[in-house]
C-alpha cells in the first residue's frame, strides 16, 4: 500500500514536470507565436489592406532603405524596446520625404531619438485593475471606440507632445483621459509619424482575445494610402544588436565605437601603425615600372556621352536611352512586345523571368514614369538608374 502511494506521487510529479508553460517572454517579433510576439499582426497586414504588399525585412534596414526607392510605404516598428540609433533614425526620416510613412508603437522613452526631436515624454498608470477604454478618433468611418482587460496593470500615454501633432487615440482610465496615439506630419499630407504607446495592444495575445484584435487593426485604418508595407519585426534585437557580417565599414565602426574594450583595441593599433610609419617613413624603396592596359576607347566614348548629359543636367534624355536599351534587351532575350508597358507586358515578363507581378510593379511604375516624364532631376535620375541596375541582375539580362 505504502508503494503504491510512492508510485502515485512519482507519477504526478513526472506529468506536472511535463506541462507546458506559457512563454510570456516580451519578444514583439513576428517570428514568435508566444503571446507576446506579433506574427498575428504581421499576417493580418494583407486582410486589413488587400491591395498592399509586405515586405519583412531581414537585414539591415538602413541600408535596405538607402538601396531601393519607395513610394506609399509604411515602415512599421512595434516593439517597446526602440533599437535604431540616431543615425538610422535620422534614415527613417529621410524615407518619409518620398511620399511615405511610420507606424511606430514603442514606450522606449529614453534611447528613443524621434521622442528628443519632437520633444515627447511618456507617463505610466501602474496598478490599474479595472477596464480601460479605448478611444480611435478621426477614421475614414468615424470614431471607434472599446473596452479592454490589460493583463499587465500598467497603461503608457503620452505626457508631453508637440502643439502641431494630432491626436489619434486615447485611453481612458477611471474618468481621466490620456492620449496614446499621435501623428505628426514631417512633410505632405501622407508624410505623416504615427506614433502609439501601448505596443502590447498589437501582441498575439491581444489580437487573439475576444474582440481586442479589431482595435489594433482599426490603428491602421489612417494608412489607407499605403501600397507596400516594410515590415521591421523580424528578429528586430538580432539585428540591432549584433555586429553587423556583411563587411559594412560605417555599421562595423559604429559597433567598435560603441563597446569601449574594441574602441581601445582600435586605438592602440592605429598608434601602433603610426609608430611603424614614423620609424621606416625614409626607406627606400625600389620603383616597379608600373605597366598601363590598354584603355577600351568604346567605354571611354560612352562616359564622354554619359558625362555630357550629366554636366547638361539632361536627365530625361539620359534615362529614355536607358529605358529603350533595357526594353530592348527584354525584346532580345525574352522575345517579348514592349510596345505598351500594361498588364499584358507585367504577366508575359513575370512568366518569362518567373517573377512575381507585384515584384515586377517597381519596375514598370519606374519604366512607365520615365517614358511619360519630361523632366527628370539628379536625384530622382540616379533612384531610377539603381533601379534598373537591380533589376538587371534579377532578369539577368545579358549585355
Amino acid at each position: 500500500m505504502r508503494m503504491r502511494y510512492i508510485y502515485i506521487i512519482t507519477l504526478l510529479t513526472a506529468l506536472s514536470a511535463c506541462e507546458q508553460r506559457t512563454d510570456w517572454y516580451p519578444y514583439f517579433e513576428s517570428q514568435h507565436k508566444t503571446p507576446y510576439g506579433t506574427k498575428v499582426l504581421q499576417e493580418q497586414l494583407g486582410n486589413v489592406l488587400p491591395d498592399t504588399y509586405v515586405e519583412i525585412i531581414k537585414s539591415s534596414t538602413d541600408e535596405l532603405l538607402a538601396e531601393d526607392m519607395y513610394e506609399q510605404t509604411t515602415y512599421m516598428y512595434i516593439n517597446p524596446q526602440y533599437y535604431p540609433d540616431s543615425s538610422q533614425t535620422s534614415a527613417l526620416l529621410n524615407f518619409t520625404q518620398s511620399d511615405n510613412g511610420l507606424f511606430i508603437a514603442t514606450t522606449d522613452e529614453y534611447f528613443n531619438p524621434l521622442f528628443t526631436k519632437f520633444k515627447i515624454s511618456l507617463e505610466s498608470i501602474n496598478n490599474v485593475k479595472q477596464p480601460i477604454k479605448l478611444n480611435l478618433i478621426h477614421l475614414t468611418d468615424g470614431d471607434y471606440t472599446h473596452n479592454i482587460k490589460l493583463r499587465d496593470s500598467t497603461i503608457t500615454y503620452f505626457h508631453q507632445i508637440p502643439d502641431y501633432a494630432t491626436v489619434l487615440g486615447t485611453v481612458e482610465v477611471g474618468d481621466s483621459s490620456y492620449p496614446n496615439y499621435i501623428g505628426i506630419t514631417v512633410g505632405g499630407e501622407n508624410n505623416v509619424l504615427y506614433l502609439h504607446s501601448n505596443p502590447e495592444l498589437f501582441s498575439n495575445y491581444h489580437m487573439l482575445k475576444g474582440d481586442d484584435g479589431r482595435y489594433a487593426l482599426n490603428c491602421l485604418s489612417n494608412l489607407y494610402h499605403t501600397g507596400y508595407f516594410l515590415w521591421d519585426g523580424f528578429g528586430t534585437k538580432r539585428r540591432y544588436s549584433t555586429p553587423p557580417s556583411s563587411g559594412d565599414s560605417s555599421d562595423l565602426l559604429r559597433y567598435i565605437w560603441s563597446n569601449p574594450a574594441l574602441k581601445y583595441a582600435l586605438l592602440t593599433l592605429m598608434a601602433a601603425f603610426l609608430l611603424f610609419f614614423l620609424l621606416n617613413y625614409k626607406r627606400v624603396v625600389r620603383s616597379i615600372p608600373v605597366f598601363q592596359t590598354r584603355k577600351n576607347s568604346s567605354i571611354g566614348f560612352m562616359k564622354m556621352v554619359a558625362t555630357l548629359f550629366m554636366q547638361e543636367e539632361n536627365h530625361i534624355h539620359l534615362a529614355r536611352y536607358r529605358v529603350n536599351y533595357f526594353l530592348d534587351k527584354i525584346k532580345e532575350q525574352h522575345f517579348i512586345d514592349f510596345s505598351q508597358l500594361d498588364e499584358e507586358f507585367t504577366r508575359n515578363l513575370a512568366v518569362k523571368t518567373q517573377l512575381t507581378e507585384l515584384e515586377l510593379r517597381p519596375l514598370i511604375t519606374q519604366l512607365t514614369k520615365v517614358k511619360n516624364a519630361n523632366y527628370l532631376n539628379e536625384k530622382d535620375f540616379f533612384r531610377f538608374s539603381k533601379i534598373i541596375e537591380s533589376f538587371i541582375q534579377k532578369l539577368n539580362i545579358h549585355p
